[in-house]
């Protein structure tokens, strides 16, 4: 039986999972938009920017259209313990048939498939069915992706031509049918996942003082930089530098990183640091262009939580540590790291008259997230 929209809009958290229960109950309920995606999704032509396609998915693509869409279902296990996003199975009956055709579908939002990832979904399709492949679905900057992450005969396509797809078919669709299509249009817009219609008269704005704004945020992050070295008594170990120089690369997606804990190669395991993220697809961005982000990160989930000490340390950043009368919260976060981190929009940091001013507001924000990581791991290790 199909879940509610509701219960599988709710039942994982992070925004790509959360993405994904929302397709899925929309494809759950409009069988012929599932199986139109699909045939996008796995022609062995007709690429749009950034796709890929491949031959190999000519059988699923000829066979598609006399079948009926007969399971949707999300974190499918497999048989080597992995779980896939999206399944969907198409079929001539509502049980299991040798004249299925499988597809299962691996989306990304803010993060890159990890290690083998996709890899260990071809090996584990079934292969007791007509025919069945994987397909990576992801933001069309990402796209595409090289053959060491998604392997040569898997479908690369991307969020914005399926989402063009979806406006097509709530044109003239029934009004149930084009409200829910109308809501996940609106949803995947939310995170930058649509194009839009056209450049509208607020686009214009935007790009003519585009150039402005950029020089803007490369003085406000030279500022911030100078601002929390010198508040937190140290500069920063590593940072994005300019190509060719060791100069700072202020601006977009700048960063800079305090080093907590290295491993016996001398590598940073465990770190400070804050990003100036311009990325719209980014698990906490909301659609935005630009976030702020600041705390605990480390390369993967296993480094973050190491020791007890960590695990401590994870719990009350969670829950709240008090910094100067106020409870500064965290949130975990993934992406290309595993963070411990505050989300922040420019206009909720960048505050003041002047760009100086805006500056030092964002760096006191920051410094006040390191302080009470600070606060944590001491209290850690004394209650240890």
């Amino acid at each position: 039986m199909a879940q509610s929209l509701f219960r599988r809009a709710t039942r994982y958290t992070g925004a790509e999972n959360r993405l994904t229960e929302i397709l899925a109950a929309a494809l759950e309920r409009l069988p012929d938009v599932a199986r139109d995606l699909a045939l996008i999704w796995t022609a062995p032509s007709n690429v749009s920017a950034g796709e890929m396609a491949w031959p190999s998915t000519h059988a699923i693509h000829q066979a598609l259209p006399t079948l009926g869409l007969q399971s949707v279902r999300t974190q499918q296990a497999t048989v080597s313990g992995k779980l896939v996003d999206l399944a969907l199975r198409f079929g001539p009956t509502r049980h299991p048939s040798p004249d299925d055709v499988v597809i299962w579908v691996e989306s990304k939002l803010g993060a890159d498939p990890h290690d083998q990832q996709v890899a260990s979904y071809v090996a584990d399709l079934p292969s007791n069915v007509r025919a069945a492949s994987v397909v990576v679905l992801a933001p069309r900057s990402s796209l595409p992706y090289l053959p060491v992450d998604v392997p040569d005969g898997v479908p690369q396509r991307s969020w914005q031509a399926t989402g063009r797809r979806l406006r097509a078919a709530a044109q003239d669709a029934a009004p149930v049918k084009a409200f829910l299509l109308k809501e996940l249009i609106d949803y995947m817009s939310e995170d930058s996942l649509i194009d839009p219609h056209a450049i509208g008269p607020e686009l214009l704005v935007a790009l003519a003082h585009a150039e402005q704004a950029e020089a803007a945020l490369v003085r406000v992050c030279e500022e911030i930089s100078r601002h929390v070295a010198s508040d937190h008594g140290a500069s920063a170990d590593s940072f994005a530098e300019a190509s060719r120089t060791r100069k700072p690369d202020f601006g977009w997606n700048y960063w800079e990183a305090w080093n907590l804990r290295k491993n016996d190669a001398g590598e940073a395991t465990l770190w400070l640091d804050w990003n100036a993220r311009a990325d719209a697809t980014h698990s906490a961005a909301e659609g935005r262009s630009v976030i702020f982000i600041s705390g605990l990160t480390a390369a993967s989930y296993e480094e973050l939580a190491a020791t007890p000490e960590d695990l401590a340390v994870q719990d009350a950043l969670l829950s709240g540590v008090p910094v100067d009368g106020r409870l500064v919260r965290f949130e975990r976060v993934s992406d290309e790291c595993e963070r411990l981190t505050r989300v922040a929009f420019p206009e909720e940091v960048l505050i003041g008259r002047t760009l100086e001013d805006q500056a030092a507001a964002a760096g006191t924000w920051i410094v006040e997230g390191f302080r009470a990581i600070a606060l944590a791991r001491a209290n850690a290790k004394q209650e240890l």
